[in-house]
């Protein structure tokens, strides 16, 4: 996926985030913190059901997007519907980051429908901001 697919990509879910295409869409729930030590920003994305190759994360100056698609569960059905709580289709997450990062050292764990996303915060802070940065980084699951 190219540079500019990937922001279309991203255009495309936000848009249907706040119009029409909301139907079938969700919003993921995350938490962000600075590690003891000052050095590590992690963040924690909720995507239980999500393949990860369905899961794009970029950097585009100091804001983290997560993007993806969560597939309807398909399961043979003897009765009627009751509760339908759990969303599935397209999603995206907007994270502002409170410090310039590593970019070269972003590190990434999908376990136990948890995506943990480890950003280095940069030792220089005069460091001008990328603008556009796609992080290319290989998300597995591990292992129970």
């Amino acid at each position: 996926m190219s540079y500019d697919d990937f922001f279309r990509e991203f255009d495309h879910l936000f848009t249907g985030m706040t119009g029409a295409r909301r139907f079938g869409g969700f919003v993921p729930n995350a938490d962000a913190y600075v590690t003891d030590d000052g050095r590590t920003l992690v963040v924690e994305v909720e995507l239980a059901g999500v393949q990860p190759e369905r899961i794009r994360v970029a950097v585009e100056g100091q804001r983290l997007y997560i993007a993806g698609r969560r597939e309807p569960t398909v399961k043979a059905r003897r009765g009627t519907l009751l509760l339908k709580e759990i969303g599935h289709g397209d999603f995206a997450k907007e994270i502002r980051l409170p410090s310039p990062i590593e970019q070269s050292d972003v590190s990434a764990v999908y376990r136990d429908g948890i995506l943990t996303i480890n950003l280095p915060i940069a030792r220089d802070r005069e460091l001008a901001p990328i603008l556009h940065t796609e992080l290319r980084m290989t998300i597995r699951r591990m292992p129970v």
